[in-house]
């Protein structure tokens, strides 16, 4: 998990695709993200954490990896199924169609959080 949020935080992104062909496992994982916005307070949460992730230096691991466990607890609060989504997405390779199209849920999932 470390290493997708890392991935994210470092501004490791794929640029934006047409719909990718997911597999049906990777299909499902997108769906359980979409969950993540029926409780506003946790997605408010899940957002704040990920913004300060963006903004923690390369350099700081200590502060990634305490942001990450609280990642981590918030994403298990969201339902089991939300937190496989998102572990699942670690060992995805970002420039698979399976990769390329988790990275886009999750990047409309962060531009809904806004500024």
């Amino acid at each position: 998990m470390m290493k997708y949020v890392l991935a994210l935080a470092g501004g490791i992104c794929v640029l934006a695709q047409p719909a990718q062909a997911a597999s049906p496992q990777v299909e499902t994982a997108i769906q359980a993200l979409s969950k993540m916005e029926a409780d506003p307070v946790k997605f408010r949460a899940f957002c704040t954490i990920v913004k300060e992730l963006a903004a923690v230096e390369e350099q700081n691991l200590a502060k990634a990896e305490a942001l990450d466990k609280q990642l981590d607890e918030l994403l298990r609060t969201m339902g089991q199924d939300v937190f496989n989504a998102w572990d699942l997405g670690a060992d995805l390779d970002p420039r698979s169609e399976d990769g390329m199209a988790f990275d886009a849920a999750v990047e409309a999932l962060e531009d809904k959080c806004g500024e």
